[in-house]
């Protein structure tokens, strides 16, 4: 083509869109979970000791508008660079995105942890073992998933990535199915 995108170039950049998509909102989803237990627990020990509601928000308020924008700015990082065919960067700033989704697990633990401090117990609040097992399992999946991603999408395939953006669509979708439950659960206990 005479200056033009090329239907395979079209194609690339649409799974990529959706790639971007899919793992922007899913990082947000978890994050926004995980930042409102810890505001949940936060808020218990402000009533508790009778302190004002709004003692930590600037500090709350801060830290969710940080990992919001960390989630976001990296991923659009990894797009552009996709875009100008520098796959080890966008490869490298793909790898570095997967740290939103840790920082909301350890936001998660830290808010679960505050909350035992609080009901002694989280039997109230959370699903059974079986449900927690599923969805570490299906985080193993996403995480191999995310690490053989760049290993197919970054090559000049596009059957590799017309697979691999399936297998990474099919894992989020199964991932935010059992984490909607576990929500579900804990939001109709709580």
């Amino acid at each position: 083509m005479n200056g033009g995108i090329s239907h395979y170039d079209l194609v690339k950049n649409i799974l990529f869109a959706c790639y971007f998509t899919s793992t922007t909102t899913f990082n947000l989803a978890h994050w926004f979970f995980a930042y409102s237990l810890l505001a949940l627990s936060y808020r218990i020990e402000l009533i508790k000791s009778k302190k004002p509601e709004n003692t930590y928000n600037c500090h709350l308020k801060t830290l969710n508008f940080l990992a919001c924008m960390f989630d976001v700015v990296v991923m659009a990082i990894t797009w552009m660079y996709y875009a100008k065919a520098e796959y080890k960067a966008a490869s490298m700033a793909d790898n570095i995105q997967s740290a939103s989704l840790v920082m909301s697990c350890v936001v998660l633990i830290w808010a679960i942890c505050r909350m035992l401090m609080f009901f002694g117990s989280t039997k109230k609040i959370l699903p059974k073992k079986v449900t927690i097992i599923v969805l570490i399992l299906t985080y193993l999946l996403l995480a191999i998933v995310d690490v053989s991603l760049p290993v197919t999408f970054f090559n000049d395939g596009l059957d590799a990535d017309e697979k691999s953006t399936i297998c990474v669509l099919v894992a989020y979708f199964l991932c935010t199915l059992i984490f909607g439950f576990i929500v579900n659960r804990i939001a109709t206990l709580l």
